[in-house]
């Protein structure tokens, strides 16, 4: 019997002390690298400001293979990818239309005739890393 105890001790304290040591406390456990984007345009791609007559905006996504929108939102509604007639590829609603194949966005925005500033925020997503592309239309 005493040399069960001694085996289960051995055991348990190899148990732990692979636990503790097994985990560097530089690592965080599900970090993603922040999503990297290029534009045909200046600036930040994620951040656009339209005109009112409207345009296609084209983003590549260079540091994840097949990202995809999780929902678009606007001042009156928000549309996530799932719901019926939309999918996590193409998303068209009202005045905005936005596309993925691969790894690139495609853009497209109506003229703004409405006399107000309108705003379209895009949530993308590539699993567990999440996204955010804004943007401005004018009036």
């Amino acid at each position: 019997m005493c040399r069960f105890k001694k085996s289960s001790l051995a055991a348990l304290l190899l148990f732990f002390l692979t636990a503790v040591f097994s985990c560097s406390i530089q690592e965080e456990e599900g970090r993603w690298a922040p999503m990297k984007w290029t534009s045909d345009r200046p600036g930040d791609p994620r951040k656009i400001t339209a005109p009112a007559e409207g345009g296609t905006y084209k983003l590549v996504c260079i540091n994840y293979g097949g990202p995809w929108i999780s929902n678009v939102t606007t001042a009156d509604t928000t549309i996530y990818s799932g719901s019926k007639d939309q999918d996590f590829r193409h998303i068209k609603y009202d005045w905005y239309d936005v596309s993925v194949k691969e790894n690139t966005f495609n853009i497209t925005l109506q003229p703004n005739a409405t006399g107000k500033e309108r705003k379209l925020s895009i949530v993308v997503t590539a699993g567990d890393i999440f996204d955010y592309i804004e943007i401005i239309q004018g009036k």
